[in-house]
């Protein structure tokens, strides 16, 4: 089963380019199906596509940009369908 443990940055700027990097359990589940996606939700949902790391067992993905400095939800999803519910929170901020 998908599980998120942690990420690292734990957020960034609201203009987007951040790379995250996913810690947890079961991400090599989802290496065929080659859909691994990150899930931003606050006032708004987005979607980006992830990258498995077979050598450090991690999830890369990019946070995109952010309509406005806030703290989201970020789940993960090994075939483009089914999230992990348990979220990380990220807090994305103005760049001044």
């Amino acid at each position: 089963m998908l599980a998120l443990s942690s990420a690292s940055p734990t957020g960034g700027p609201r203009t987007g380019g951040a790379l995250i990097t996913l810690q947890g359990r079961g991400f090599d589940a989802g290496a065929g199906y080659g859909r691994y996606l990150c899930r931003f939700r606050s006032e708004v949902v987005l979607q980006v596509r992830a990258t498995y790391d077979a050598a450090s067992d991690t999830l890369l993905c990019t946070s995109p940009y952010q309509p406005s400095a806030a703290i989201t939800q970020l789940e993960v999803s090994a075939n483009g369908q089914q999230f992990d519910t348990r979220a990380l929170n990220m807090t994305f901020y103005d760049v001044s």
